[in-house]
């Protein structure tokens, strides 16, 4: 038996029965640390609603190191949950960004960093950061080594996630519970399914990743099989994604809501699209006011919205055109809107635009790729939110959506926000 078949066989053997989410991250970051050629190895969890924030490393230096991420809130972990995708930083001393993380951990004896992603379903449920105090990265076996480990790691950290969530339900009252069982009874089977994607998809995604950075490696038909691996396999994680969202949006779905900013929301929006290669083809404007504009909401769901939204904007946008974002707040009532300069939609297909999987035929006719439930979810989430959304469009000439929220404003007995009605 291999090294690596080795950790695994240890490690599902150490998850029979309910093995807590710490203990398993204290295992997973030991035996990364021992297995690949790293001098430590980090875990962070992102929170979810039923698990606070996790972190864990194989030594103390390591765990200083995570701290240090967290604490200046830049690093290579960020990156990799962000994207998706495997970040590696060979030589600390000749990069540019990531400026103050850079000093700080050269200062802790870091020269090299690879974080991977822990991808499980539509989410990332966290970071495997490995660190080395010696400049070079990962072979393309050993990378391997690692991307297999991590997706063992995602499944073993979401099953007990769901551990923990279960439980949490059995102090509810007999009527929520049995609710709450009938809706998992009948959104189990797309559940399992589109979380069940996710694993194999996040594995396609790293391997094709490995494949591309070494172009060199690949005949000019290779390469073309590999972009189209890629491509495929990014455009099945997203239908999972967008299934799952839909589902976490149905009928008895909880959320805890909280004051956001959408100015905010906008303003990293426009960061992403900047960052992004496809961003760069068409002119985003952004058109914010001086305040906040806080609505009462599940900032995750309303991040997916304007993702949505701006996503699609700059898809059926030619390359030249203009998208621009609006938000303003007037008679208690917070407003967005993405307007776009696009393909536009058939006047005869308006009346279909927010039903699950329709995607508009000039769309289709130009070999546009998509899932069709961007709109569906948009709607979803703003009813979700007592709001309205408008779509105005004309085929050629662009389209229109403006989404309607009410505001949060102050409350008079006791100065907390709340929503306005």
């Amino acid at each position: 038996m291999d090294r690596l078949s080795a950790v695994l066989s240890r490690f599902a053997d150490t998850m029979l029965g309910d093995t807590p989410i710490q203990a398993i991250l204290d295992l997973a970051s030991r035996e990364a640390a021992e297995l690949l050629p790293v001098d430590g190895a980090g875990i962070v969890l992102v929170p979810t609603v039923a698990t606070p924030a996790y972190l864990a490393a194989s030594d103390p230096a390591a765990l200083r190191l995570e701290h240090l991420q967290s604490s200046l809130g830049q690093g290579p972990c960020f990156v990799a949950r962000e994207t998706r995708a495997p970040f590696s930083i060979s030589d600390l001393s000749v990069r540019a960004d990531f400026s103050e993380f850079a000093a700080a951990a050269q200062d802790l004896g870091l020269s090299c960093t690879v974080a991977i992603p822990l991808c499980h379903g539509d989410s990332c449920v966290g970071v495997l950061d490995l660190y080395r105090t010696s400049p070079g990265t990962l072979s393309k076996d050993e990378m391997l080594d690692a991307l297999t480990l991590a997706e063992a790691l995602a499944s073993y950290v979401r099953n007990a996630q769901t551990h923990v969530a279960r439980e949490a339900m059995i102090g509810r009252d007999d009527e929520a519970l049995e609710t709450a069982r009938a809706l998992v009874e009948e959104h189990d089977l797309v559940t399992a399914i589109a979380h069940d994607l996710g694993s194999p998809l996040a594995s396609l995604a790293g391997f094709t990743w490995l494949l591309e950075s070494e172009p060199e490696e690949l005949s000019e038909t290779q390469r073309r099989i590999v972009s189209g691996i890629h491509r495929n396999s990014e455009e099945l994680s997203a239908l999972a994604a967008s299934l799952l969202t839909l589902l976490s949006l149905g009928p008895g779905a909880r959320a805890d809501h909280a004051d956001v900013d959408l100015r905010a929301l906008v303003q990293a929006a426009r960061d992403d699209v900047a960052s992004a290669p496809q961003g760069l083809e068409v002119d985003f404007v952004v058109q914010l006011p001086d305040s906040p504009v806080v609505v009462r909401g599940d900032q995750e769901h309303l991040k997916r919205m304007l993702s949505n939204l701006v996503g699609n904007a700059v898809k059926y946008t030619p390359p030249g055109g203009t998208v621009t974002c609006l938000v303003s707040q007037q008679d208690g009532h917070a407003s967005l809107e993405v307007r776009d300069s696009g393909i536009g939609i058939p006047a005869d297909e308006m009346d279909h635009v927010f039903m699950s999987s329709f995607r508009a035929s000039n769309a289709k006719a130009l070999g546009v790729t998509g899932t069709g439930f961007g709109l569906a979810i948009v709607k979803s989430v703003v009813l979700s939110h007592e709001g309205t959304v408008t779509v105005l469009s004309a085929l050629g000439s662009g389209t229109r959506v403006l989404v309607r929220l009410p505001v949060a404003v102050p409350d008079d007995e006791d100065g907390r926000l709340a929503r306005r009605t």
